[in-house]
């Protein structure tokens, strides 16, 4: 499941992979320019999920009603 997501990414440009010819195989990914925009945008989500972590069980509250 991992590899399918990974491989997903990389297909829509979101991560580099790279491929080393050694037995056990070993793959490194990376941010592309266009996945680090995506991880800081993310980053600030998280970020104000945090800050208003009150607010959030609030909705959450109401939601159970």
């Amino acid at each position: 499941m991992l590899t399918q997501t990974l491989r997903k990414l990389e297909k829509r440009g979101l991560l580099n992979r790279l491929i080393h010819p050694v037995v056990p195989p070993h793959v490194d990914y990376s941010l592309t320019p266009a996945g680090n925009k995506f991880a800081e945008a993310v980053a600030l989500l998280c970020e104000w999920a945090v800050q208003n972590k009150a607010l959030l069980k609030q909705v959450a509250a109401r939601g159970t009603h």
